[in-house]
C-alpha cells in the first residue's frame, strides 16, 4: 500500500502549496514611485505624503471617476483574493465612491470610510479566463476630495482549513478503494 500513501502525500502537497502562489498586481505598492504596470485614466497620481506602508501611494482626484487597471494572468475557475489600503479624508462627502471591477463587473463599491484612517479591503472573485482585468475607480465628490489607495495585491485564494482536512481524509481512501480495485482485491469485510 505504498503506492497509494505517495501520491496522497503528493497531492496534498500540491493542494497546500496552491494556496501559496500570487498572480500580484504589478507595482501594486507603488514603491516604483510611478505608476508603471498601471493604465491610467483621470486625475490619478503618486502621493509621498499619504502612503500606508513605505514611499508612495496612488491618489485618485476626479470627480467623473479617476481608474488604475491592470490585466493578470488567471487561471479559469480559481479563485483569487483581491487584497488593498485605502483611505478617504472625509467622512462624508456625496458623490464619493470607490469600486473595484473584475473583468468588468464591479465586485466591491465603497462609499467614503473612517476619515484619515487607511483601512484593508479584501473580495474573493473567480477567473473565467487565462487573463483577467482588474479596474479600481475613485470618484471624488468634489474637487479637494481624494482617495489614497496603497499596497494592492492578487494573490490565489487559499482553502479554508476545514477544506484541507477533509481533502486530507477523503483522498487516502478514494486512494485505498482505487489501489484495491487495480489489485482486483475485494475490500475487507465487516
Amino acid at each position: 500500500m505504498k503506492a497509494p500513501r505517495a501520491a496522497c502525500g503528493c497531492l496534498v502537497a500540491v493542494v497546500l502549496g496552491a494556496g501559496a502562489a500570487r498572480a500580484d498586481l504589478v507595482n501594486g505598492d507603488f514603491e516604483t514611485g510611478n505608476l508603471n504596470g498601471w493604465t491610467a485614466a483621470g486625475s490619478v497620481s503618486i502621493n509621498s505624503s499619504q502612503a500606508h506602508n513605505g514611499n508612495f501611494c496612488a491618489l485618485f482626484q476626479d470627480t467623473s471617476g479617476a481608474s488604475l487597471s491592470q490585466t493578470v494572468a488567471t487561471t479559469s475557475g480559481t479563485m483569487y483574493v483581491i487584497d488593498f489600503f485605502l483611505k478617504h479624508p472625509a467622512a462624508t462627502e456625496t458623490g464619493a465612491s470607490f469600486v473595484v471591477n473584475w473583468n468588468g463587473s464591479p465586485v466591491l463599491t465603497l462609499p467614503t470610510n473612517t476619515p484619515g484612517n487607511y483601512l484593508e479591503y479584501q473580495v474573493t472573485v473567480t477567473a473565467t479566463g487565462s487573463s483577467t482585468p482588474v479596474q479600481f475607480v475613485g470618484t471624488s465628490g468634489n474637487q479637494s476630495g481624494f482617495w489614497a489607495f496603497d499596497d494592492a495585491h492578487l494573490t490565489v485564494a487559499t482553502p479554508e482549513p476545514a477544506t484541507v482536512v477533509l481533502f486530507g481524509v477523503a483522498t487516502p481512501i478514494a486512494a485505498g478503494a482505487l489501489w484495491r480495485r487495480r489489485r482486483g482485491s475485494p475490500a475487507a469485510p465487516r
